[in-house]
């Protein structure tokens, strides 16, 4: 099981120039380097049935973070003012380059007179309009390496925020060392992505894709250091359904036509709060689990979207999930128990003519075939396929045969 994560590389940018001080050399110009980020981020965590995704920059996500450092000279905050207060990090997001679109502008752009031919053996760099843009993250102020000290630390947590629930970078230590991030309560509502096709970011939604990254997942920085590795977890739980139509309603057509007229994931536990210091073992991500959330009674119901022509498979839920354990418990179909453990209920047509309704309760942890809970963990995505399919009425007449009753020969004379 691999665990979820994004990734910072911190380079280092050459300062060219020192305006107002004359007397600095050639030498000392290049030890003072300023220390920079870029982002990236990687596939997210496979659990029940769960989709690979593809890589996204940071910015697919969120557009700041906030990031504490400290260099072992004097034990100094290099970001970040206190353990509450971190570095505000902005993005920028990037851009591909824009090539001319035929020969005529490029003519037009450069004074030249190629026909549609010349221009086509052009390589693309020599037809670039307009030059790529990168990604930038930005800070103020700039800070920069110090060559006296031997490492330096960094906690990063993503989206910056200013308003509650906020980060809390919670010192263990004298010297920083194993320092752990708190946040909460965090209450999450129902919300899932308007789109229904599969798509990485959870941006689109109310619902913050709240991320960390601890020294645990930083090697030790040093002056000079390039690239310094950064690794975001998340440490919210997810999950998606899919819905698509079976053979059977394929085959008929029309008349087997699915409409998805409500699809509901109730009795989930909406309100946490996380401590990332629960749990010791400092590979927790790695196995997954949800112990670093303390959880209250309080439940949500998620609505997928309704879908009303169901062909190949579509995305009907999309949604980010405190992390627990969703019990398992029998229900009936018609939703007549008592029970209150996590369950699905799903409403859908058949037919264009008259079409008819069905409605059906199934215990989440039933559908993916847990007997002991099945479950959410931190950077765990779990995904649920479901095949809607049925059976044609078909009619077969037969006539009973004729029973014979009491006979008699009779003779008339």
């Amino acid at each position: 099981m691999k665990k979820s994560y994004l990734m910072i590389a911190a380079t280092i940018a050459l300062l060219t120039s020192c305006a107002g001080n004359d007397t600095l050399n050639k030498e000392s110009l290049n030890e003072q380097q300023a220390i920079g980020f870029a982002t990236f981020s990687q596939k997210v965590t496979k659990a029940e049935n769960s989709l690979e995704t593809a890589k996204l920059s940071l910015i697919n996500h969120h557009p700041t973070f906030s990031v504490w450092g400290y260099k072992d000279v004097q034990s100094t905050y290099v970001f970040g003012t206190s353990t509450t207060v971190g570095q505000k990090v902005e993005g920028t997001a990037g851009s591909a380059a824009v090539l001319y679109a035929d020969a005529a502008e490029y003519n037009a752009a450069k004074g030249t007179s190629l026909d549609e031919t010349e221009f086509a053996n052009l390589d693309d760099a020599d037809k670039i309009k307009t030059p790529a843009v990168d990604e930038k993250w930005e800070y103020t102020p700039v800070r920069f390496w110090d060559k006296n000290s031997n490492y330096y630390e960094f906690y990063a947590a993503a989206p910056e925020t200013t308003a509650d629930p906020k980060w809390t970078l919670n010192a263990k230590t004298a010297d920083f060392a194993d320092d752990y991030f708190t946040l909460g309560p965090v209450v999450l509502s129902n919300s899932t992505l308007t789109s229904t096709s599969y798509v990485e970011s959870m941006k689109d939604q109310s619902n913050i894709d709240y991320m960390i990254a601890s020294s645990k997942n930083v090697a030790n920085a040093q002056y000079g250091s390039n690239p310094v590795q950064i690794e975001f977890n998340h440490i919210l739980s997810r999950l998606n359904i899919t819905v698509k139509k079976g053979d059977n309603l394929t085959a008929a057509g029309d008349a087997g036509k699915l409409a998805i007229v409500k699809l509901e994931v109730r009795d989930m536990i909406s309100t946490g709060s996380f401590d990332e210091n629960t749990v010791a073992d400092a590979n927790t991500l790695m196995g997954g689990t949800p112990n670093r959330w303390t959880r209250t009674d309080a439940t949500v119901t998620y609505e997928g979207n309704a879908n009303a022509d169901v062909t190949d498979k579509v995305f009907l839920l999309q949604s980010l999930i405190i992390p627990q354990v969703a019990g398992y418990e029998g229900i009936n179909r018609d939703g007549t128990s008592t029970e209150t453990k996590p369950y699905i209920y799903i409403e859908y047509t058949i037919g264009t003519t008259a079409p008819e309704t069905y409605k059906a309760y199934y215990n989440l942890s039933a559908v993916f075939a847990k007997t002991t809970g099945v479950e959410f963990n931190e950077g765990w995505q779990n995904t649920l396929n479901i095949t809607i399919d049925a059976d044609i009425i078909n009619f077969d007449p037969q006539v009973f045969k004729w029973d014979d009753g009491p006979s008699n020969n009779f003779e008339i004379n």
